[in-house]
């Protein structure tokens, strides 16, 4: 167990930091506790709660808590799985430990990154779509996968894929 997993034993839920946009109802409070310990112990929850009483956003809160919180407990735990051992100097099990974690965080930001791009290439895509500025279909012509693009101010274009 981590020592994040310890620390967030000892913080009970009253104190946890759900992220909720607005001070949330004591029925919303206990609703995102309730969804926060159901999600920790592997449980399977059914929550109920009358109209309007901001279930969506409660559920959203203390779901992505319990994500934030499990992520920064996986990077700990992975950091300091496999690095060094009793034999060795403190400092090189440190050393080992920051750069296993440093690895980690820029496969993260690499994947992050890729995932912004596209993102962006998607958003793109809708823009032009919106704009009527073309429309692509895919065709299987003798057995060859072409696209058929329209262009609204242009003639009509086959590309062979």
């Amino acid at each position: 167990m981590t020592n994040n997993s310890k620390m967030d034993e000892t913080i009970s839920n009253a104190e946890r930091n759900f992220h909720h946009p607005y001070k949330p109802y004591a029925i919303q409070n206990e609703f995102m506790k309730a969804l926060y310990d159901c999600i920790e112990n592997g449980k399977i929850g059914i929550f109920e709660s009358p109209t309007g009483t901001g279930k969506s956003l409660s559920l959203i809160c203390g779901s992505l808590t319990w994500l934030r919180d499990h992520k920064r407990d996986a990077l700990d735990g992975a950091t300091e799985a496999g690095v060094g051992d009793d034999e060795e100097p403190a400092w090189l099990v440190e050393h080992a430990r920051a750069q296993k974690r440093q690895a980690l965080l820029r496969r993260r930001a690499d994947t992050e990154a890729r995932l912004s791009k596209i993102r962006e290439r998607e958003k793109k895509q809708k823009e032009r779509f919106k704009a009527g500025e073309s429309r692509a279909k895919r065709v299987v012509r003798w057995g060859l996968h072409v696209s058929v693009c329209h262009y609204s101010n242009g003639p009509r274009k086959e590309v062979v894929l």
